[in-house]
């Protein structure tokens, strides 16, 4: 039961898998793949520490500790790009007259798993995104509102704290097919995604293992803790919980057909791989249907009797375009190559600088809402990083608008020039809150004299010396094979140095960095036990982005202590308290004041001495490309896990 323990929190269970996420899913789209390849300390900008009581100059040599074995995604990613820079281009056949012509890298193996575990990466969410509607959708500003729901939710808090939510469909839908779309289709959807799960008593899942599910998925957090769905009509149901879930507007996102899809999840999860049943398309809800899949070439055409509740559809579900070509291309320099040449309409991008650099006339860049977001991670286990001092010396030397400007023309369109100051919402967002202000422009003088307060004093180098800690030395750790992630590190590198840090880059290809770095086995075990055990030398200083949102509280076990995700040696058992308690937080304004506060934990000093351990910096935005001489109107794109151009399909059009 819920009082038992038996339950993951909801951060918990997510951000340990969000760190493999970042990755595995975000790192090959914005260029920073987790390759696994093993590598030796760069020699950065060559200068070297003066050793001294607690300096960690002699680690400069070191090897770090061997990168874990790769797993399944990271494996795919790495048989992605061993083939990547080599293939040609296919050919593909010509798209039928009217449709929108899509250039995509990474072709996914199948579209029945919806999670970035097969290689496809975001691939395979964005195309059933415009196939398969759910009860939310999220919109441009980050808010889940109604899609299939005629209005939002209404949540009960029951006298035994059990959780019923009663939801109401819009009257009149239909699947493509003809069909009502009605509540026995969530109901059935249920079924399907809890089919030979094992179970409690009261009929939730023992836990989000997966032990004996049968639809694939890689995580079951928030559908554990359902005991029971119940249908009053065709429009209104009941959706019972052990305990309360915050992120429960996530459930239920893809509604399947229960006429058609398959009598039991493992056919549902075969006939999902090629959208197809007795060689006849899937039904749809969204505003596209299936149509095929041939030579690394997808098509999908308009859905006549779509209902029409996508961003941007006209009442009467109109739509700008007749159908879809989805054509996978090797890699994201050939789909821009692709839309420049004309022989493509659009393609969504990392925010590689060299790819920004080189785009024609004739292609518009555009930047999208992304989740994801740059920070600077700050290991407590490190004698000059445990002293508060410091690291409020480091917001104070860093200049976020300067960071941001990496980005060039995309600055203010799609990412905020003043960056982010926040781990828990993005600038976009209702909540956002700027709790590190002294970063968005650099003060190097305020800097110093906060190091000065610390203690230390200034060598004839220009370098700063503790007596008992040593020379003001930290190693960065970051990808040296991400443009964007080397291009800030480069920016920070000088914003620090002019405040008196003497900083060297201790870079690794791929997701290494982060395997041979926070996230390996040794430092992972020190964080946990205050650097009693393990190794709490291997890192100083990482950038990486964090893909863990944008929904408050979803990042909260990336700082819980030995959550499997915290890797800053913070251990607070207040802040662990008051995380749990943030999730169980029915109302929606009470649930994010409180997660506000829990930020101030780790972005402030405002919660105790031990916070600011984390320095958020700026978005990572995907890029929608497009050829302006074809299109005459493209639509706001939702980027993220759940996005992709097909679910505001009719907002395109040709000139």
């Amino acid at each position: 039961m819920p009082g038992s323990g038996r339950r993951p929190v909801l951060a918990e269970c997510s951000l340990a898998r969000a760190v493999v996420v970042l990755v595995a899913a975000t790192m090959l789209l914005i260029g920073s793949a987790c390759s696994g390849t093993s590598l030796s300390a760069v020699d950065g900008d060559g200068t070297s520490a003066e050793s001294g009581t607690g300096s960690n100059a002699d680690l400069l040599e070191r090897p770090n500790s061997v990168a874990d074995e790769p797993d399944d995604a990271e494996r795919a990613e790495e048989a992605t790009q061993s083939t990547d820079n080599e293939a040609d281009v296919p050919g593909f056949s010509p798209a039928p007259d009217g449709y929108l012509v899509w250039a995509h890298p990474v072709e996914p193996i199948g579209l029945s798993i919806i999670d970035p575990v097969d290689g496809g990466l975001y691939t395979t969410s964005w195309i059933r995104e415009g196939l398969l509607e759910g009860l939310y959708r999220v919109n441009s500003e980050w808010e889940q509102v109604p899609e299939l729901l005629a209005d939002d939710a209404a949540v009960v808090v029951n006298d035994n704290k059990t959780i019923s939510i009663t939801y109401r469909l819009r009257p009149g839908l239909t699947w493509s097919d003809g069909e009502p779309l009605t509540a026995a289709d969530v109901e059935y959807t249920h079924r399907i995604l809890m089919e030979g799960c094992l179970k409690e008593a009261d009929g939730s899942a023992i836990d989000v293992s997966n032990e004996g599910c049968v639809y694939p998925m890689s995580d079951r957090t928030g559908y554990d803790l359902v005991t029971s769905l119940t249908v009053a009509d065709d429009t209104t149901f009941t959706v019972n919980m052990a305990a309360f879930y915050p992120d429960w507007r996530s459930l239920y996102s893809q509604v399947f057909a229960a006429h058609a899809f398959g009598d039991d999840a493992a056919a549902v999860a075969a006939n999902l791989e090629r959208m197809t049943v007795g060689g006849r398309p899937l039904p749809s809800s969204g505003p596209l249907v299936w149509q095929d899949w041939t030579e690394h070439s997808m098509r999908l055409r308009r859905n006549d009797n779509y209902h029409g509740s996508s961003a941007g559809t006209g009442a009467d579900g109109e739509q700008g375009v007749a159908g879809v070509q989805v054509n996978f291309v090797p890699d994201d320099d050939a789909a821009v190559a692709e839309v420049a040449a004309g022989t493509a309409d659009l393609a969504i991008v990392g925010a590689d600088l060299d790819t920004l650099q080189e785009l024609g006339s004739s292609v518009s860049a555009v930047g999208l809402p992304a989740v994801e977001f740059e920070h600077l991670g700050l290991n407590l286990l490190n004698p000059h990083l445990a002293d508060p001092l410091i690291r409020q010396a480091i917001v104070r030397a860093v200049d976020r608008e300067q960071l941001a400007a990496v980005y060039g023309d995309l600055v203010g369109n799609g990412v905020s020039a003043k960056g982010v100051g926040n781990m828990f919402w993005l600038p976009g967002q209702a909540g956002y809150q700027d709790h590190q202000p002294a970063a968005v422009s650099a003060d190097p003088t305020g800097a110093v004299e906060l190091i000065e307060e610390a203690g230390y004093t200034r060598s004839g180098d220009g370098t700063y010396r503790h007596p008992d800690r040593g020379t003001l030395f930290l190693r960065f750790l970051t990808n040296s094979g991400d443009s964007v992630r080397v291009g800030l590190q480069e920016r920070l590198v000088e914003q620090l140095t002019a405040a008196g840090f003497e900083i060297r880059t201790d870079n690794r290809n791929g997701g290494a960095y982060l395997t041979e770095g926070p996230f390996s086995s040794e430092a992972m075990e020190a964080s946990g036990s205050g650097g009693a055990t393990g190794r709490p030398d291997i890192w100083d200083m990482v950038l990486f982005a964090w893909a863990g949102g944008p929904w408050p509280g979803l990042q909260s076990g990336a700082f819980r202590a030995n959550s499997g995700a915290n890797p800053y040696g913070y251990d607070s058992p207040e802040f662990d308290a008051e995380s749990s308690r943030c999730d169980g937080l029915a109302d929606d304004a009470e649930r994010a004041d409180c997660y506000q506060e829990l930020d101030r934990f780790v972005t402030t000093l405002d919660r105790g001495a031990d916070g600011l351990f984390v320095v958020p910096l700026i978005e990572r935005p995907q890029v929608l490309v497009s050829n302006s001489d074809r299109l005459a109107s493209v639509p706001t794109i939702v980027d993220g896990l759940t996005g992709g151009p097909l679910p505001d399909i009719n907002g395109f059009s040709f000139r």
